[in-house]
This record gives C-alpha cells, sequence and structure tokens, in this order.
C-alpha cells in the first residue's frame, strides 16, 4: 500500500492490500517490546540454557501482555496479538534490508 492507497501488490487476486488498509496501528513502545521479544527468542534458540536470556523472555512477555493497549477493548483478540507480531517482524526486516 502506498500513500495514496494504490497497492503495489502484483498478485491481484491476493488478500495482501485489503489487509494492510485493516491493520492496526500499535504503540511504538509495544511494537519494540515486541521485537526484543523476537530476537531474545531467537537467541533463546540458539543457546537453550541461557538463563538470562530466559529472564529476559519473561520479562518481555510481561511487559507485552500488560501494556495498556490491550486494556481496550479494540486489542483483545488474538488476531491483534497475531498482527503486533507480525508488524514486529517486518519492522525487523525492513531495518535488515536498510543496514545492508
Amino acid at each position: 500500500m502506498v500513500p495514496g492507497g494504490a497497492c503495489l501488490d502484483v498478485d491481484q487476486n491476493s488478500n495482501t492490500c485489503s489487509n494492510q488498509a485493516m491493520a492496526r496501528i500499535f504503540p511504538p513502545d509495544l511494537v519494540q517490546a515486541q521485537r526484543e521479544w523476537t530476537r531474545t527468542y531467537d537467541a533463546l534458540a540458539l543457546q537453550p540454557f541461557r538463563t538470562v536470556l530466559r529472564r529476559r523472555l519473561q520479562l518481555l512477555s510481561s511487559r507485552i501482555a500488560r501494556h495498556p493497549y490491550w486494556s481496550a477493548a479494540a486489542g483483545r483478540s488474538s488476531a491483534d496479538r497475531t498482527e503486533l507480531r507480525r508488524q514486529a517482524r517486518a519492522a525487523e526486516q525492513h531495518e535488515k534490508r536498510r543496514a545492508a
């Protein structure tokens, strides 16, 4: 989706554009916490016996779950949590492409 509302998705049978238009806007601190959670989870997968990483993952999980965004009626569905993870992964990938 580009600023004028036009979709750049070349697959006309895709729901990508309609899904992007419906995507929620999460608070930046919530997206950042999810990005840190993903990085920590990935690091723990490579070093499974690291207590420091397990504790960090628990802290971030708590921070994400208790964020005020989830107390609003609009942010209670599991689809919202899935969308948060998707947006965090997309931000990570975008950052990696810019750094390369």
